[in-house]
């Protein structure tokens, strides 16, 4: 359901969904120099205990193909300033604004071999990684989600229309994976009733607005 909630907002921004390989197809760089240096940079990460299976099979390929399923939820290109934003949508189970490090920091270290390969191939670019991270019931920090569509460059007049519509779906998709445990609570009695409260505000930076 999350995931849904990220596609819809990566569609509002314009941005592909989980296109590693579109820089190749917009000749920004190649797949062969991608692949070469993904080898070397993956080399200097870690193999984690949960990939040691893989990596006993196959050492040699190993880093290269561990790169090829790096996936960020998506793209999006500014030709004209030769910008490349790596995006990435964030869940934080946090209610303050904590959540935004938190969660900056895991996805931060999620793309870190994605920037730095895209960095030494596609040298006159700029590459910069974006994280939108809200908490459970469309809470999100709205200075900083403003911030970030700014450097998109997104038209002014969406921008409070794809805000708006972000949080909104955060909270239907927190009441739809909630509505099976009030239904559980209430024994099987219709679920909105238990649910009325869940979905009638929202906060925003600390600001609660009325989304009903």
């Amino acid at each position: 359901m999350i995931d849904m909630v990220c596609q819809y907002l990566l569609h509002d921004l314009g941005a592909t969904s989980r296109p590693i390989l579109l820089p190749c197809k917009l000749q920004i760089c190649r797949r062969e120099s991608l692949t070469e240096k993904a080898a070397e940079i993956e080399k200097m990460i870690s193999v984690k205990e949960h990939e040691r299976g893989r990596y006993d099979l196959d050492p040699a390929m190993f880093y290269v193909n561990r790169f090829w399923n790096r996936r960020p939820d998506g793209i999006k290109i500014n030709k004209n300033h030769r910008t490349l934003y790596i995006l990435e949508c964030k869940q934080s189970s946090n209610r303050n604004e904590d959540l935004l490090r938190v969660k900056e920091d895991e996805a931060n270290g999620q793309h870190t071999s994605i920037i730095e390969v895209l960095k030494a191939t596609a040298p006159e670019w700029m590459i910069e990684h974006m994280n939108f991270v809200a908490g459970r019931r469309g809470v999100l920090v709205e200075d900083d989600f403003y911030d970030k569509l700014n450097r998109l460059n997104v038209q002014a007049g969406k921008k409070d229309k794809i805000l708006a519509a972000h949080v909104q779906r955060i909270c239907e998709a927190h009441d739809t994976s909630m509505r099976p445990y009030y239904q559980y609570m209430s024994s099987g009695a219709d679920a909105t009733t238990s649910m009325e409260n869940i979905g009638e505000q929202v906060c925003v930076s600390s600001v609660c607005i009325n989304t009903s």
